[in-house]
């Protein structure tokens, strides 16, 4: 479902983007997609949307700030654990800084009609290099009360790769085009 969610939020600023570009310069949409590991339950995989709502720039660098969604899915040994988070964000060239609230889902039971929930903080943390089509490198950390929720007694810390797409081009950062004719 949430995938679902995350997937028409997309399609909604999709077609948004062409109109923002003109009265919102900053404005900018970058999905990507990540696989890594959760030490102490097992691999991970997730969709995420990063929206740039605002640029600050200066003579040396350019950081932009905005917002960002994400969807991943830890495979334990008997279920699949659903994370869904709305992150504050601040991303620069080579690096991404997000923290906000998450929300855990488990469903269980039998024919899994059962389902647990549980809130909590939460941070990411990536850096990637200059180098063209480069993968993003990254950890994040999902923190809640240990008390509320049954099947994982300490925080997900997870170890990630992932690719993201700057859709519109106008997050300000150099894109393929950039590289090709230097």
């Amino acid at each position: 479902m949430e995938l679902k969610k995350m997937l028409v939020s997309a399609a909604l600023v999709f077609g948004f983007s062409a109109t923002a570009t003109t009265f919102l310069p900053g404005f900018y949409f970058s999905p990507g997609a990540s696989i890594g590991y959760t030490f102490g339950a097992g691999i991970n995989y997730g969709l995420e949307l990063d929206l740039g709502l605002y640029r600050f720039t200066d003579k040396v660098s350019s950081v932009n700030a905005g917002i960002s969604l994400s969807s991943y899915w830890v495979q334990t040994k008997k279920y699949t654990h659903r994370l869904s988070t709305l992150n504050a964000m601040i991303e620069g060239k080579n690096f991404d800084v997000k923290f906000g609230w998450g929300k855990a889902f488990n469903k269980w039971g039998y024919k899994y009609h059962n389902q647990c929930k549980v809130g909590g903080f939460n941070y990411d943390l990536s850096v990637t290099s200059n180098q063209l089509y480069a993968p993003w490198i990254g950890m994040k950390r999902f923190k809640y009360s240990y008390a509320n929720w049954a099947w994982f007694s300490k925080p997900y810390n997870s170890v990630y790769v992932k690719y993201k797409y700057d859709v519109l081009g106008n997050s300000g950062f150099k894109t393929g085009e950039d590289f090709l004719l230097k």
